[in-house]
């Protein structure tokens, strides 16, 4: 009864008239199952979608999308409310943008500064201009009201770079190459920047300097100057660049100096005074410029950074740290001067130091091993040093340092040397005095 109700439906639909057939012949119920192919309901002729089975055709939404408590736990819930309830009004959303485009200014200006080397990361590439001490100020100022000045203020000891202190060497005596006459000249360069970033690797390649350094060759054959004679560039701490056409002298051990000396007389000037005995008049001229005397007090600090890594890192900080320590100890800046020199030899002892101070018992020592660190220590012995000692070799702080002497051959310095352990020691009882005859004796002979 049913298929011919199908078959009259399907009459219907069709609009085909019904042709009667005989019956077909039986087959097996087996051989019937095995003629059926499964097929899929959704892709036949081009169907995918079936809106009476809506569950079957986009997924049941009930069964993933639950808020049920122990599926999606409370916790974890409250935490995302509450994060993103700031960005639900204007004002919150406004404050989160700003935030992160401070945030992304301040890693640029951390990393992206660096990377396009902006002036503000490289720091000052010329010398300033000129000193400016506020403490100076400040105490003038006290001193005009009626007020009493203000002690110096020491700064933190800088911390030195290890890797550079470990390629350094134990100082040793007798290391000082032999000269009598010490000249330093302040010369224009060629280079911008501070002078001992700018200073060749050898400064007697200078145009400046380069005829003197040749005439002193000739002059050593002949003995027409007062040598041996060591040449050196220098600048002081604080000072602006040299003026394109002239060039400044200092003469040591003489303690005098002579600036503004036009280039083209340079050689002429420099040979003329180191011909002379060392006898010096203030206000004697030489070529039409007049000599002066320099402060009591000077300590050259080695800061070539061409020639060596080590004195051009240690150098510089050193120097910087003597004179603030000479300002601490109440030297005005007219009784003392710490220059930066060029290469004065044995760079594996840096930082190195030439202190001159005519009547002190160590005028005309070098030392080494002195950096920033030790530097107070150091300098605090050297101006204690007795009279009656022979300088740094008979101080025991100052021993370890001593690498030799203006006017010794280098017998003569390990001679002293050798003399001043008796001094730091006093073996025997024997007296200081008679000690230092000794030493006077043995260099002589």
């Amino acid at each position: 009864m049913a298929s011919v109700t199908a078959f009259k439906a399907c009459t219907f639909a069709t609009g085909t008239r019904p042709v009667a057939r005989g019956p077909r012949p039986t087959q097996s119920r087996a051989h019937v199952r095995a003629a059926v192919v499964p097929r899929a309901k959704y892709g036949d002729d081009n169907k995918y979608f079936d809106l009476n089975d809506l569950e079957n055709t986009i997924g049941s939404w009930e069964l993933y999308g639950h808020e049920e408590k122990a599926r999606y736990p409370s916790i974890q819930g409250e935490f995302f409310q509450r994060a993103a309830a700031g960005l639900t009004r204007r004002e919150y959303l406004l404050a989160f943008v700003a935030g992160l485009g401070g945030t992304g200014l301040l890693l640029w200006g951390g990393i992206g500064s660096k990377a396009t080397q902006l002036p503000i990361t490289k720091g000052p590439q010329q010398t300033p201009q000129g000193r400016f001490r506020t403490s100076t100020m400040l105490n003038a100022v006290r001193s005009a009201l009626g007020l009493t000045p203000s002690a110096p203020v020491l700064s933190p000891c800088p911390t030195c770079d290890p890797a550079m202190l470990a390629k350094c060497k134990t100082v040793e005596p007798g290391t000082v190459k032999e000269y009598k006459r010490h000249i330093l000249m302040r010369v224009p360069l060629e280079k911008e920047g501070p002078a001992d970033q700018a200073w060749p690797r050898t400064v007697e390649s200078l145009s400046s300097i380069e005829p003197l350094a040749r005439a002193l060759k000739t002059a050593s054959k002949d003995g027409t100057v007062v040598g041996p004679v060591m040449v050196s560039a220098y600048e002081a701490l604080g000072d602006g660049p040299q003026e394109a056409d002239c060039a400044d002298i200092l003469l040591l051990p003489d303690n005098v100096q002579l600036r503004g000396v036009p280039l083209s007389d340079l050689t002429a000037v420099a040979m003329d005074s180191l011909s002379r005995p060392g006898a010096w008049e203030a206000g004697e001229e030489t070529h039409g410029v007049a000599w002066a005397a320099l402060p009591p007090l000077t300590l050259l600090v080695c800061c070539h950074n061409a020639r060596d890594e080590r004195c051009g890192v240690l150098g510089p900080q050193l120097a910087a740290r003597l004179e603030e320590l000479l300002l601490y100890r109440g030297f005005a800046a007219a009784q003392f001067r710490v220059l930066k020199v060029s290469h004065v030899g044995q760079h594996i002892y840096a930082g190195n130091v030439i202190a001159y101070r005519p009547g002190h018992p160590g005028h005309g020592d070098w030392y080494g091993g002195v950096h920033a660190e030790n530097a107070e220590a150091w300098l605090t012995a050297w101006l204690g040093t007795p009279a009656e000692l022979d300088g740094g070799v008979g101080d025991p702080a100052l021993r370890p340092h001593w690498r030799g002497r203006l006017g010794l051959s280098k017998e003569e310095q390990l001679a002293v040397f050798e003399a001043g352990k008796a001094l730091c020691a006093g073996k025997g009882g024997a007296d200081i005095e008679e000690l230092c005859a000794d030493v006077v004796q043995t260099v002589q002979v």
